[in-house]
C-alpha cells in the first residue's frame, strides 16, 4: 500500500512539473499589442472626431453680436462680406473668400479677428471666441 503511495505521489509531482512545463511554454512569442485607432490600417486613421462645432448655435451668434450692424457686416457692407447667413459668409467679400474649409490658419476671417487684425472695430473678440471660429473652421467650416 505505501509502495503504491508512493508511485502515486511521483507520478503527481511529474503530472505538476509538466504542466507547468507546458503552461509556460506555450506563451506569446514575444509582446503583442491590440490595434487601436492608429495603429489599424498601416497608421493612416484618425482618431474620432471630437464635438463638432455648430455655424447656427455657436459661430452665427457671434458674428450677431459683434459684426452685423447695419455699418460693418449687416445690409451693405463696404468690405462685401456679409455675415448675416452661411452662404453670405462662404461666399466672401471683395478680398476673396472668408475662410477655408479645414484651414483656419490661412482663413481671412481668423486674420482679421486675431489679436492686432482690426476686427471688430473698436475692441477684440474674447480669445475663446476666436478659438472656436478656428475650430470651427478646422473642422470643415460646415453649415450645421
Amino acid at each position: 500500500m505505501r509502495r503504491k503511495s508512493f508511485f502515486m505521489s511521483i507520478l503527481l509531482y511529474f503530472g505538476l512539473i509538466s504542466l507547468l512545463f507546458i503552461f509556460l511554454s506555450c506563451g506569446d512569442e514575444g509582446e503583442t499589442t491590440k490595434p487601436t485607432a492608429s495603429t489599424q490600417n498601416g497608421g493612416n486613421e484618425k482618431p474620432p472626431p471630437g464635438p463638432v462645432i455648430s455655424f447656427a448655435k455657436e459661430i452665427k451668434p457671434i458674428f450677431d453680436a459683434n459684426c452685423n450692424s447695419q455699418f460693418c457686416h449687416g445690409a451693405n457692407p463696404i468690405s462685401g462680406l456679409l455675415l448675416t447667413s452661411y452662404d453670405d459668409f462662404k461666399k466672401g467679400g471683395n478680398n476673396g473668400p472668408a475662410f477655408i474649409p479645414g484651414n483656419s490658419t490661412d482663413s481671412l476671417i481668423v486674420k482679421k479677428i486675431s489679436p492686432g487684425g482690426g476686427m471688430p472695430p473698436g475692441g477684440e473678440l474674447p480669445k475663446e471666441q476666436i478659438d472656436q471660429i478656428k475650430n470651427w473652421i478646422d473642422e470643415g467650416g460646415e453649415n450645421n
